[in-house]
């Protein structure tokens, strides 16, 4: 009688080709590297790996309850997490294993080979499915390998089709929706990666909301970093987000960021109670922000009025007594009037003549300037 054959999967040279595949490739730790160790330590072999990243688990036993616990050693013997981005990359590989299966075909008939994936489709991959946890579907893989095992057939009778009947209207239109789609495609890809290779130190949002009235220029500098740093679609209320962003992953991910520049930044007891009120949500605290401090709420209005009163008292001392040269005095009177213009709706928006009005009164007294 023969006897059963038991294979060691660690020992496996296909299958740890495959652990090695996704630990330094799709998952892009660097061999020998302290995340690699991490990793590699949970998941010694390539049923340990799939049984480690299983949802909900139902075998082994690991070091870590799942992925988001997992750490690795620094250098100087410190502990330290991994990226969010690792973190999400981490939990998107059975996902993508199995949708690459789905695509191949039914398990009975192959296995389907990772190695010969790509770290761009994988990340094409999280893009498209962000978070979702696909499973193996043996109808829709038995689906498409019938589909697959056509295909060679089908696109010879469509050669030989094309060659004896004229391209119709309705041909064209598929060809340039076919066309239009790709793009759409190559855009949100290009959209994930770039948006992923920025680095968004919270360093760079250099003020801090200390006193109500420092709202406008604190305002002004944030929207300027948030474009710096491609997160500015969660502060605009124009735009629906998801139509800039064009990812679940990339809105998740900014949406993050973004509430930790909230934590960091706003020291008011206003600011404060707005953060603790919107939880992780960080469009949510700006609309808050703004409906506070703009438009046609009390504290909005009196300091609009503040702002209002100091132009209208406006005065440059005379020569003697004056703290500043004549270009900073005017660039403060400017500034009095943006900061009016930003606590108020438009309709109450000091315009540019007014703006000249009040420049001329101010100005043309003083024997330094000929203001015409």
């Amino acid at each position: 009688m023969p006897t059963s054959l038991h294979i060691n999967m660690a020992d496996n040279p296909r299958e740890e080709s495959q652990r090695r595949f996704v630990t330094n490739v799709l998952l892009q730790f660097p061999p020998g590297s302290q995340k690699e160790a991490a990793f590699l330590t949970e998941c010694t072999s390539w049923l340990r790996l799939k049984q480690y990243l299983k949802v909900p688990r139902r075998m082994g036993t690991f070091i870590t309850a799942n992925p988001r616990e997992l750490r690795y050693i620094a250098d100087d013997g410190t502990e330290h997490p991994f990226h969010e981005e690792e973190y999400q990359a981490i939990e998107s590989i059975l996902p993508y294993l199995n949708h690459q299966q789905n695509q191949y075909g039914p398990r009975c008939k192959g296995q389907v080979d990772i190695t010969q994936a790509t770290r761009e489709s994988f990340v094409t991959f999280m893009g498209d499915y962000p978070g979702e946890l696909i499973a193996y579907d043996e109808e829709l893989a038995w689906t498409n390998y019938r589909r697959n095992g056509r295909r060679d057939e089908e696109m010879e009778q469509h050669h030989h089709s094309t060659e004896s009947t004229p391209s119709s209207g309705n041909g064209q239109g598929n060809d340039e929706q076919g066309e239009e789609d790709k793009n759409a495609r190559r855009l949100k890809n290009d959209m994930f990666n770039m948006y992923f290779k920025i680095k968004r130190p919270l360093s760079e949002y250099t003020m801090r909301l200390e006193k109500d009235d420092q709202f406008p220029a604190y305002n002004r500098l944030l929207i300027t970093t948030a474009k710096a740093h491609w997160v500015y679609f969660i502060l605009d209320q124009s735009k629906d987000p998801m139509e800039v962003c064009l990812h679940e992953a990339v809105y998740a991910n900014a949406q993050s960021h973004m509430y930790l520049v909230f934590s960091e930044t706003l020291k008011t007891p206003k600011g404060i109670e707005i953060v603790k009120d919107n939880v992780d949500d960080a469009r949510a605290v700006y609309v808050a922000l703004l409906a506070y401090y703009t438009g046609k709420s009390t504290h909005a209005k009196m300091s609009a009025q503040k702002f209002h009163d100091a132009i209208m008292d406006f005065r440059v001392p005379p020569k003697n007594e004056r703290t500043m040269a004549i270009a900073e005095y005017i660039t403060l009177f400017r500034d009095h009037i943006q900061s009016h213009n930003e606590y108020v709706d438009d309709d109450q928006r000091i315009t540019e003549d007014d703006m000249m009005s009040n420049f001329h009164r101010v100005f043309d007294s003083i024997p330094e300037l000929e203001i015409t």
